[in-house]
Order: structure tokens, then C-alpha cells, then sequence
């Protein structure tokens, strides 16, 4: 009787496990689908919409980065257009 209950809880246990197995199988399974999905979706998109939305930390970056190089681009030629040795400097 004791070997029957063993056998028993033994076997729902196998079967337990199968069901998580399956399950982790199908989550698996649907993920894959999905990025297919989205996937296929970029690949199909209209060229001309938009693809994504720069996060504002992102635009702020990129507006430092024009304002430095518009300043860098300002300095060059405000320091080209001055004699380059010292002397002449302050008249």
C-alpha cells in the first residue's frame, strides 16, 4: 500500500512537471511569435512613417551637441580671423 502511494505521487509529480515544461514551451513559443510579428511589421512599415520618438534626454544631448559644435565652429573662425601671434593682440 505504501509502495502504491509512493508509485502514485511519484507519477503527479512526473505529470506536474510535464505541465510546467508544456507551459514554458507554449510561453516560449508565443514570444517567438510575437517577435515575428513585430518583426514582420518593421519590415512592412510605410517608409515614410515615423520610426521612432527620441526620448527627451536624447534630444536634449543632441541640442548640447549642435550648440557645442556651433560654438566650436564660431570660436575657430572668431581665433582665424585674428593674427595669430600674441604680440598683435592687444594693439
Amino acid at each position: 500500500h505504501q509502495q502504491d502511494l509512493l508509485a502514485l505521487k511519484h507519477q503527479q509529480e512526473l505529470l506536474e512537471h510535464q505541465r510546467k515544461l508544456e507551459r514554458h514551451r507554449l510561453e516560449q513559443e508565443v514570444e517567438k511569435q510575437q517577435r515575428e510579428h513585430k518583426l514582420q511589421q518593421l519590415k512592412n512599415k510605410d517608409r515614410g512613417q515615423e520610426s521612432a520618438v527620441a526620448s527627451t534626454e536624447v534630444k536634449m544631448r543632441l541640442q548640447e551637441f549642435v550648440l557645442n559644435k556651433k560654438k566650436a565652429l564660431a570660436h575657430r573662425s572668431l581665433n582665424h580671423c585674428l593674427p595669430s601671434d600674441p604680440r598683435y593682440w592687444y594693439g
